[in-house]
């Protein structure tokens, strides 16, 4: 039958054994319906910050300063380009020194980072969030094609958000128009 929430049912279940260790991973869904996010609300709530490879400062990699540098092509040309040229043009821009990282770079910002708590009076319940944008495994390339090929598809861009951007999903909210970006 229908015990009620399965995450609070798990919960309950292990405490009958001999551990204090229970893992919740997952996207964060939908804004307003996501379990996940509300209990990483109630967390420390530490993100991830990749350190500069050029100026050293530690920062959240987001995907607002991710720049496509398509701004001295001709709208002409651009308009010909396919995605797959558009986004292998991108590159992430540090926002506090300004300089470029290549894919290899950037991977190695995130390696040289650290988790950073936004909330420090709690202890006993840790929280982790890390996006796309620090993966090893993913070229900047792979991620702006992945997001262009979702513009003008709702459920597309649903799932960017959620698995690459690691942001909630606000159905009520407009979306990034991608000829406004680009």
């Amino acid at each position: 039958g229908d015990e009620g929430d399965p995450m609070v049912l798990a919960g309950k279940r292990t405490s009958n054994f001999d551990t204090s260790l229970q893992v919740w991973a997952s996207s964060p869904g939908t804004l307003g319906r996501s379990r996940i996010h509300k209990r990483y609300e109630q967390t420390d709530q530490n993100r991830w910050h990749a350190r500069c490879v050029h100026c050293d400062e530690l920062q959240v990699l987001s995907w607002e300063n991710v720049d496509f540098r398509l701004q001295e092509i001709p709208k002409v040309e651009l308009d010909r380009m396919s995605n797959e040229e558009r986004a292998s043009r991108a590159q992430y821009k540090c926002p506090h020194c300004e300089k470029y990282l290549d894919d290899q770079q950037r991977h190695d910002a995130a390696n040289r980072g650290e988790y950073v708590a936004k909330v420090s009076n709690v202890i006993a319940k840790r929280g982790f969030w890390v996006n796309a944008l620090c993966s090893p495994w993913l070229s900047m390339a792979e991620l702006v094609e992945e997001w262009l090929d979702a513009q003008g598809d709702p459920m597309l861009l649903q799932v960017f958000v959620t698995t690459r951007l690691a942001e909630l999903w606000d159905e009520g909210s407009d979306r990034i128009d991608a000829e406004v970006l680009l």
